[in-house]
């Protein structure tokens, strides 16, 4: 396999859209390899992006590479039989993509928001299975793109009423899948994953969704929100959501 220069991100996703169609015929899949370096250039430009523009304020860019690397990574997520490794990277890809052009990421096609946001669903449980062995960086992944997806069924009015149901009962049951297992198992939990727990079930909760919950079992949310706030070595981003928490469940 040829290596292509890191920097080209352009480039490397016409390679795998024509590796995607030609693969097609043959049932395969694109080269793993140049998915990585898609990935390693995706956090590259993440990272010019937060230092040169933490707050997201800069003018809307243009990426001509945006609406081809979706077709790649949708193309690869419906594919039957996946493997694991295949799902993580384009799991990773996608929410490094959507960190840095935001909704436009889900507005290439938003006819499969409802299957990807069963998906990502679907990878928090197998993420999970063993409490005592959770990997830190997939529930964090997984939970950044489910932020993203509540930001979506939240906020864009032009969402068809069908496809903003289906993907809110998606959402749910994957939250309320997290919120059992955070009263099951948050002492098992290793510090690393209990972080991104708390960010996606606090402001799940916080956009309303509290109230679909039993009184009961929100005092143990609380109580469990709260003690993870309080072991958290590093608060950031967590003393305001901690704060609407106090204020607002039971």
């Amino acid at each position: 396999m040829t290596s292509l220069p890191s920097s080209d991100l352009n480039e490397l996703v016409t390679l795998l859209i024509s590796q995607s169609q030609e693969k097609e015929k043959k049932n395969k899949l694109p080269d793993m390899d140049y998915l990585y370096q898609v990935l390693d250039n995706l956090e590259f430009l993440r990272f010019g992006k937060n230092i040169l523009d933490p707050e997201g304020k800069a003018a809307q860019k243009t990426y001509p590479w945006m609406a081809g690397l979706h077709k790649v990574v949708m193309g690869i997520l419906r594919t039957k039989y996946l493997t694991p490794e295949y799902t993580d990277i384009s799991l990773e890809i996608a929410n490094a993509a959507s960190l840095i052009v935001g909704k436009a990421w889900f507005n290439e096609d938003k006819k499969v928001l409802p299957l990807f946001a069963g998906l990502v669903a679907v990878q928090l449980r197998l993420v999970l299975q063993d409490e005592e062995n959770v990997d830190a960086g997939k529930v964090d992944c997984c939970a950044s793109l489910m932020k993203s997806l509540i930001d979506m069924a939240e906020d864009d009015d032009d969402l068809d009423d069908d496809i903003a149901g289906m993907m809110g009962a998606q959402i749910h049951e994957g939250l309320t899948f997290l919120i059992e297992t955070l009263l099951k198992a948050e002492a098992q939990l290793n510090p690393e994953a209990k972080r991104p727990l708390f960010l996606i079930i606090s402001f799940y909760l916080m956009t309303g969704a509290h109230a679909i919950f039993e009184r009961e079992k929100m005092i143990y949310v609380k109580r469990c929100l709260k003690h993870i706030y309080e072991q958290a070595p590093e608060k950031e981003g967590m003393k305001e959501l901690m704060e609407e928490i106090e204020e607002t469940l039971p």
